[in-house]
């Protein structure tokens, strides 16, 4: 198994800030109606930058490992920052290829955060 592809089971096994935020400042919710995928995220601001973050799924494993490594990426990101991303940005994270519908998989976590970002303005 090559590195990234064990990198994206390691986060897909134990995802990085999956949890629910009580009070979060933004919630958003998005997902993938080809596969079931639902993700919801939380982020709670501070002076327009995110200084926390939690969310939930129940989803496939790419979504999961993107999940973890978005909700990671995004810590300490402006709303500008955040907003601006895009699903390459996210695919050189993963740093594997996906084929385009395990692509939509990825886009259902940055679609969510931004809904979360948007949301907490």
């Amino acid at each position: 198994m090559d590195i990234y592809r064990q990198q994206l089971m390691e986060h897909y096994q134990n995802p990085a800030n999956f949890r629910m935020l009580e009070d979060a400042d933004g919630v958003g919710r998005a997902d993938n109606p080809l596969c079931g995928d639902e993700v919801e995220v939380y982020v709670n601001m501070e002076d327009s930058v995110v200084d926390e973050i939690g969310w939930q799924a129940q989803a496939c494993a790419v979504t999961m490992a993107t999940g973890s490594m978005v909700s990671e990426y995004v810590k300490g990101k402006s709303v500008d920052e955040i907003i601006t991303m895009q699903l390459e940005d996210v695919l050189e994270m993963l740093g594997t290829p996906l084929t385009g519908s395990r692509q939509q998989c990825a886009q259902v976590m940055l679609t969510a955060v931004k809904r979360a970002v948007e949301g907490s303005m």
